[in-house]
């Protein structure tokens, strides 16, 4: 399998289940919201994310107008949160209280990315 593939699905398959969980449980996205307070969960996240996005543009870093460039794009705004919420804590709890509040932007978000996940999904 070419590694593209492999990121587009594991991208794919990220989007629609993170975002698709997102609309269907909004429960535990007030939940989750909450425990984002705490600098230490920032910090963890912000590692996760660090590290996925340091790996998809390590494997795949070409700025096209196609798929291959919607990856790259992908693993860098990966790693530019990852930084952020690493460097800059405060600014990723501002963020998030911004998102608690804005659902129906959170919604709106959620149902482009799970239109970019399937798109992802589909290529061959």
């Amino acid at each position: 399998m070419d590694i593209f593939i492999f990121l587009a699905r594991f991208w794919g398959l990220m989007l629609v289940g993170l975002c698709g969980s997102l609309l269907v449980n909004r429960k535990l996205y007030g939940e989750l919201l909450a425990d984002m307070r705490d600098k230490g969960m920032v910090f963890i996240f912000s590692m996760l994310s660090l590290i996925v996005g340091a790996a998809t543009v390590a494997m795949s870093n070409s700025w096209t107008w196609d798929a291959h460039g919607l990856v790259t794009l992908l693993g860098w705004g990966a790693l530019l949160k990852g930084f952020i919420g690493a460097a800059f804590p405060k600014v990723m709890i501002g963020t998030v209280e911004k998102a608690k509040i804005n659902q129906r932007a959170v919604n709106i978000f959620s149902i482009i990315f799970i239109i970019l996940g399937i798109y992802l999904l589909m290529l061959k």
